[in-house]
Formats: C-alpha cells, structure tokens, sequence
C-alpha cells in the first residue's frame, strides 16, 4: 500500500515538474511615449481653418515656388494622418511579417500654396500619379516612411488636392510587407498585434507632429484575415528617437489586435490526438501479468501519436520556443510513458504474489491518469494564455 501510495505521488510529482518547464518567461515590450493634444497647440485639426501658420509670401508666386522649410515658421506643422485597411494577408507567424493593402490619407496646411480661385476653376488643384509626385518633390511635404517595413514601400494611385487656403490633401494606396513581433506561446490560443509603425523620413518631431486623435485605422466593410478575427485597435502618437537619430521623431504607433480562430488545430491536431491517448489506456483493464500485450498497446499509440505529430508539424509555424500545443504533444507522449511504466510497476507486483495490489493499481489508473492527463491539459490553456 506504502508503494502504491509513493506510486502515484511520483507521478503527481512529475506532473507538477512538467507544468513548471512548460512556463515560458513573457517578453516585455517597452511603451512609447505618448505625445498629449495638449502639447501642440490648435491640435483639434490641420487644415488651415484649425491653424494659424501666417499667411501666403507677398509678391511671390507660391504655386510655382520651391519650398524646403516647413510651412509653420513658429512652431510644429501638424499633420492629419489616416490608414484605411482593405485587406490583410500572408500572415506569417515564422518571418514575423504580414501583408498589408490599403490607403493612406494625410492633411496638411501649407499657407505658402494658397491661390484666388476663379469662377472657371475648380475648388482645388487636382494632380494625380506622376504630376502629384513632381508636385510633392517641389514643395514641403512629411515624406513618410513605413519605420517596420520588411520591404520598400511604393504608393501607387497618388492623389494630390490643394486647396485654395492652402490646405493639402494627399492619398495613396499602399502594399506593404510589414514586420510585427509574433509571440506564439498560447499557439493555437494566441492573440497578437498586427503592428503598423509610421513617422517622416526627414522632418524631425520638432518641425513636424501627427495629429494625436482616434479613429486612425479604418476598415473595408468586406475586410477579412484568414484564420484570424479583429478584436479591436489601439492608436498613439508618440515621440521616438533611434539609435542612429539625433532628434525624436513624430511616429504613428497602430495596433491591430487579432485573435486566431483555433477550430482547425482544435478538430485536426488535438482532438485526435486526445482520442489515441484515452484509447491506449485501455492497458489499465488487461490483466495484470499480461505485460507484452500492455507494452504493445501502449507502443502502438506512441508510434501512431509521433506519426501523426510529424504530419502535422508540417503545417505549424516554426519556433524556436515550446507552444501550448508543443506541450499538449509533449503531455500527452509523457502520458503514454507513464502507462508504460505503470504496466511495468503491476507486472513486478505480480511477480513478487501482490496481486491485489496490483489490481488496486490498476484500479486508481483507471480514473486517475485520465483525469490527470484532461486536469493538466487545462492547467496547460490556463499557464500560456494567462
């Protein structure tokens, strides 16, 4: 009974021993440093009805002038800026990037570009594709740049509308591979951010800021991530300066949050899985000394549950650390040892004439390492999606 007793604390022991190797240390991620409205003034808009940068240089020609400088000479020139989403795809947990398809839309005051319409004109100046981009390369404008782009972004379809007080208006649409940091410990439970980085190419956070405001990530009415669902989105502006900067740059922080939808590791990888454990601990009801038999049940569902690991870690992310879904593996290989070693434990007691305590054996395994075995995968959801 003493035996029987130091039998399953043992495997308690290991058990506990297996949870606490299979809590993976959370990275922390540094906050940037929100920028309050508060900090630049006028920040309720940016076209030149919100602003106040002076006016049009006399006896110049603005629309024809070059301009290098930015157009508040006192202060910051603040910059509306929007990302409408159309479609997110390639989401790739193993290069950390994903691709994103949309527009992106800015709003600007320069009072230098300010002109008298006349009754024949249009309300605004309209230049599209190359004539808006020669346009921009003649006048001030925030240059941006993708600060996480795995690769170079082009804007295609540009659309350049001045106004005639001088207020700016440039679309664009954008395909853009971008690099996100993808923490796969809850794998297939995990949540992640989709995050979009953007600040100036050239203009310093003292020359120019965005519009600290809500609402900066739109959606398509038909926008969809395979596998994955929209929880939410968080915006910021923020102040940052790198390493190679020697001034903080403006940059727009957006985080799309995501959650992956588990139903096809849940039905394909888990599920059958948990199926070939529970079976092979059909040894618990054979007879006691029939070891061989027991030691082929149980070797039958080990090869069948590595098999079907192989075949399926064809299809998972690669990673460098254990998932939940690793552990779920590793669980239940460790299970299948554990009635190997428990056949063992009732043959030697057969052997020695303790048969009853060997059926006694016999008997708590039954409840017990199911029980144990659907308790630790629970323990498991509850450590890596904590």
């Amino acid at each position: 009974m003493k035996s029987t007793k130091l039998f399953f604390a043992g495997a308690i022991l290991l058990s506990l021993m297996f949870l606490a190797t299979t809590i993976a240390p959370k990275s922390v991620r540094a906050k940037p440093k929100t920028i309050s409205t508060g900090e630049y003034p006028d920040a309720q808009g940016a076209r030149c009805a919100d602003v106040n940068y002076g006016t049009a240089i006399e006896g110049q020609n603005a629309q024809n002038a070059t301009f290098v400088t930015a157009p508040n000479p006192n202060g910051v020139t603040l910059v509306h800026l929007g990302l409408y989403v159309d479609e997110i795809t390639d989401v790739d947990e193993g290069a950390n990037q994903y691709k994103l398809q949309g527009y992106v839309d800015m709003i600007w005051c320069d009072p230098r570009l300010a002109f008298a319409p006349t009754n024949t004109s249009t309300q605004a100046d309209i230049f599209l594709e190359d004539d808006a981009q020669a346009k921009l390369d003649s006048m001030w404008w925030p240059n941006l740049e993708f600060v996480n782009e795995a690769e170079s972004v082009s804007p295609e379809n540009l659309v350049l509308l001045i106004h005639p007080d001088g207020t700016v208006e440039y679309r664009a649409k954008i395909n853009a591979l971008l690099s996100s940091d993808f923490n796969l410990h809850a794998f297939p439970f995990d949540k992640q951010d989709l995050t979009v980085e953007i600040e100036s190419f050239e203009w310093a956070g003292d020359t120019m800021a965005f519009l600290p405001r809500d609402g900066v990530v739109g959606f398509s009415d038909e926008f969809r991530i395979p596998e994955w669902n929209v929880t939410g989105v968080s915006e910021n502006v923020a102040s940052k300066k790198e390493i190679r900067d020697h001034n903080e740059f403006s940059e727009l922080v957006a985080k799309i949050h995501v959650r992956r939808d588990p139903g096809v590791y849940i039905t394909k990888v888990m599920i059958p899985l948990g199926i070939i454990i529970l079976i092979s601990m059909i040894i618990f009801w054979m007879e006691a000394d029939a070891f061989e038999a027991r030691l082929g049940a149980s070797m039958s569902g080990l090869l069948t549950a590595v098999a079907y690991q192989f075949i399926a870690s064809q299809n998972l992310p690669k990673h460098v650390y254990n998932t939940y879904l690793d552990s779920f593996v590793f669980l239940s290989f460790l299970v299948i040892l554990f009635g190997i070693g428990e056949s063992a434990y009732v043959v030697w007691l057969t052997k020695h004439e303790k048969e009853a305590q060997a059926k006694q054996v016999d008997r708590i395994s039954r409840w017990f390492i199911p029980l144990l075995y659907v308790a630790m995968i629970l323990a498991l959801y509850f450590i890596y999606t904590a």
